[in-house]
């Protein structure tokens, strides 16, 4: 405490020492006073204003919490829904106007692929049906072609019959005359060579 034209001061706010005096020192006092009353009014008001900005903090994270993380959250398992085929559930999520313009956006695919996969699904249906359609005509056909070949094969059996019969008698009738021919010549020979 140093007293100086009546007035004690008690805090050394600055000092500020000399290079070319070494001896002499300038400081910066603050009454007592001041000191007295000043830090226990900001120690308190440091407490308010810690109070108030945890207030301030915890209200912010809140915020957040409720306006932006949980509808993010909220869309990413709409996500994973849409992802593991699931898109029966619409996308619906508060949150800031972003937030709620990126779900309407993915309201939106989700609507645009579900109908895209019902028109897959219908389409695979009508294909499905055109070639269980395709399949029986072409087993209608490969029965039909299997009779018609066995028409043919057994026409053609009874062609080489007939042909076999015609042959056989053609080959019998000339063996026939062949022998009456024979036998001819030899009754003439025979009486040729006796007369």
């Amino acid at each position: 405490t140093v007293t100086i034209a009546g007035e004690r001061y008690r805090t050394l706010v600055r000092r500020l020492d000399l290079a070319a005096q070494p001896a002499v020192s300038v400081g910066v006092l603050q009454p007592t006073d001041v000191t007295n009353y000043v830090l226990p009014r900001a120690s308190a008001n440091i407490v308010v204003l810690g109070i108030l900005l945890i207030v301030v903090t915890v209200g912010l994270v809140n915020y957040l919490l409720i306006r932006v993380f949980r509808p993010l959250e909220r869309l990413r398992e709409y996500t994973q829904l849409m992802t593991q085929g699931n898109l029966d559930v619409p996308v619906d999520t508060k949150g800031t106007v972003e937030i709620r313009e990126l779900a309407a956006a993915f309201e939106q695919m989700r609507g645009q692929l579900r109908a895209h996969m019902e028109a897959q699904r219908t389409w695979n249906a009508e294909l499905e049906r055109q070639v269980e359609t395709r399949t029986e005509e072409l087993q209608t056909l490969c029965v039909q072609r299997d009779r018609l070949l066995a028409k043919v094969i057994h026409a053609q059996e009874e062609e080489q019959r007939r042909i076999a019969r015609e042959l056989h008698d053609d080959t019998s009738q000339a063996l026939a005359n062949v022998a009456i021919t024979i036998g001819r010549s030899e009754e003439h020979t025979s009486e040729l060579q006796s007369h």
